[in-house]
């Protein structure tokens, strides 16, 4: 029979095995992140009962311990408001996990869910300058073929402002390729907007468009 302080530890590493590997599928990044913000947590929490961290006890999960570990997060660690809702959100996805694996605890996992994150500034859309954008450029390999596509398909985002998903999306017919050239863009909800296009753009664009490859193969979408 496995004791209080086996059962969390069995839970953890389901949780990481199991859970988020398998089941969620999320990537080795994200994974770690959840490792290092539990681990603090439980590190936390064996720190404030005053016991080592492999005696900690299901039991010892309590709300008032995640409280606890917020509030120092600000006051000792000087987390601001962002940096603590990532760490809650992580240990939300925690909690929520064992409220399904161990129902006798629920109610106290449910409460530490309830948590409200804090409101956070939110940060300024930061841009590249011209000559930002140039050095990068000039990383790109244009002698093959997808070191072609890359440098045509940057200058196209710095030109239209469009979002990864609309390059994405975009398809051979949105162009017009005829001075002056253009292209109409489908956003969100269905929003389409009409964008103009350098004349360095357009040549760019019919440059890869008569080398590409992949095009003949599938000539629906531009950027593959």
């Amino acid at each position: 029979m496995k004791t209080k302080n086996q059962f969390l530890f069995y839970y953890v590493q389901k949780f990481f095995q199991d859970y988020l590997n398998i089941q969620r599928g999320l990537s080795q990044h994200t994974i770690l992140a959840y490792r290092d913000v539990l681990k603090l947590f439980l590190t936390f929490a064996a720190n404030d009962l005053r016991v080592r961290v492999t005696k900690l006890a299901i039991d010892d999960l309590r709300v008032e311990t995640v409280l606890a570990f917020l509030k120092d997060l600000e006051k000792s660690r000087k987390n601001n408001a962002l940096t603590r809702n990532h760490r809650l959100t992580a240990l939300k996805t925690f909690f929520s996990f064992l409220a399904i694996e161990d129902v006798m605890h629920s109610n106290e996992y449910q409460r530490v869910v309830a948590i409200p994150l804090r409101k956070a500034p939110r940060r300024m859309m930061e841009y590249l300058s011209l000559p930002e954008v140039k050095a990068i450029l000039k990383e790109i390999n244009k002698g093959t073929q997808l070191g072609q596509r890359d440098y045509a398909l940057l200058n196209f985002m710095y030109n239209t402002g469009a979002r990864a998903q609309e390059v994405c999306d975009l398809k051979i017919k949105a162009l017009n390729l005829e001075s002056p050239g253009s292209v109409l863009i489908k956003g969100k909800g269905g929003k389409t907007r009409q964008v103009p296009l350098w004349q360095n753009t357009t040549a760019l664009l019919i440059s890869y468009l008569k080398n590409c490859e992949s095009l003949k193969r599938n000539p629906k979408r531009i950027f593959q």
